[in-house]
């Protein structure tokens, strides 16, 4: 029900430890932290989903964690997440 709903892609960088814990989120763009409150709401809460101790660890394959340890997990009203290797 936000304004801009739509808009309110939210790209957090993480890294990862080996059994998939997420031990750093960062928002990608700050700038927009400061000039929109929307986005801001949007994107801390974003935030504090990956870091929550109930959602942790993701299930990423354990075989594979030098792929994954460094992702972009993008959040989007219109597709859930998804989730880039960087």
């Amino acid at each position: 029900g936000a304004k801009g709903a739509k808009n309110l892609v939210v790209d957090i960088d993480m890294e990862l430890s080996a059994d998939g814990t997420v031990l750093k989120a960062d928002i990608v763009d700050k700038h927009r932290m400061v000039s929109d409150q929307f986005f801001r709401i949007a994107a801390e809460s974003a935030q504090r989903a990956v870091l929550d101790p109930r959602c942790n660890p993701l299930p990423f394959p354990k075989d594979k964690y030098n792929q994954w340890k460094s992702v972009t997990m993008s959040f989007n009203p219109k597709d859930k997440y998804s989730c880039k290797v960087r």
